[in-house]
């Protein structure tokens, strides 16, 4: 409907936008000339609409949220979702307490929930819609990170295999236990016997009997798990870009590029504390350690 279309058309904005930011924000190798930036932005574009329309094509052919007995956390994930679409006031109220309020890091769902209630969309064609747009954004901010990283500025045009290998690492790349598991497989088959059924949820559980949990981006997409942690994925990548990139600006000294960043890791920071609060340790020691090396590292810092 028109207001799926508008959602997409939003999504599709959203990613060019945060292109733009992360690739700026690195400082290293940007290209300037016209051409260059619209080759670039052309190719990030194809990369992260591959990803949006694979994931969205996956979800169009299985949308449902839950899935006995092994539906995870997505009852939970809905509930909360619907609350904060429907409320006038935060913190919004608690679905499973009658008059309380939501105790819980609800900041990836508050950002879906804005354009959803705007456009009239349901919940759950929301929450389906989100997980396409997550992996966009995702994409476009590893193929970003991983170009700029590899390209140095004066040396040619910039080239797009280290951002697709970028994306392949975050985005499809997993753990080794699903190749162990097919191998174990074609033995079983290979010795006469009936080969068993892959184990698609203990590819995330590696740790019997313990309540480890291992899952990594595609096996979450493919889960289709609208979890905050999850959600708040390119949010997480764009912070290690602006920690590189303050990295690189204290080692060479420029006191209005070290302030512009101190201001945008402050923020993000602050809304990873709602985003994904898992990930706040994390980030605040990994951009003290990159402003930390890129002191040290710099002109002050040299002995």
């Amino acid at each position: 409907g028109l207001a799926t279309s508008m959602y997409v058309f939003l999504a599709r904005v959203a990613t060019q936008g945060l292109v733009i930011l992360t690739v700026t924000l690195l400082g290293l190798g940007f290209p300037y000339s016209p051409t260059q930036v619209g080759l670039t932005l052309l190719t990030v574009e194809a990369v992260s609409l591959v990803a949006f329309l694979a994931v969205l094509a996956l979800r169009a052919a299985i949308p449902d949220l839950w899935y006995h007995p092994t539906g995870g956390e997505k009852p939970f994930e809905t509930a909360f979702f619907t609350s904060l679409a429907r409320t006038a006031t935060l913190p919004p109220a608690d679905p499973w307490y009658s008059g309380g309020v939501m105790n819980y890091y609800y900041g990836a769902w508050f950002v879906l929930a804005v354009p959803a209630r705007l456009l009239g969309i349901v919940p759950e064609v929301a929450l389906n819609l989100a997980l396409a747009t997550t992996a966009s954004l995702v994409a476009a901010v590893s193929w970003s990170l991983g170009t700029a990283l590899t390209h140095r500025p004066g040396h040619g045009r910039v080239r797009s295999w280290p951002g697709i290998a970028a994306v392949a690492a975050v985005l499809v790349a997993g753990n080794l236990d699903a190749a162990r598991q097919q191998i174990d497989r074609l033995a079983t088959a290979l010795g006469g016997d009936p080969a068993p059924p892959f184990d698609w949820w203990g590819v995330s559980r590696l740790n019997p009997p313990t309540t480890d949990i291992n899952e990594f981006p595609a096996w979450s997409f493919l889960f289709g798990d609208p979890h905050p942690h999850v959600l708040a994925l390119p949010v997480l990548l764009a912070l290690v870009t602006a920690a590189v990139a303050a990295l690189h600006t204290a080692r060479a000294g420029s006191r209005r590029d070290q302030l512009a960043l101190a201001g945008i890791l402050g923020v993000g920071i602050a809304w990873v504390r709602v985003d994904h609060t898992w990930d706040l340790p994390l980030v605040a020691g990994l951009v003290v350690l990159a402003v930390a090396t890129g002191h040290a590292l710099g002109p002050g810092g040299r002995r």
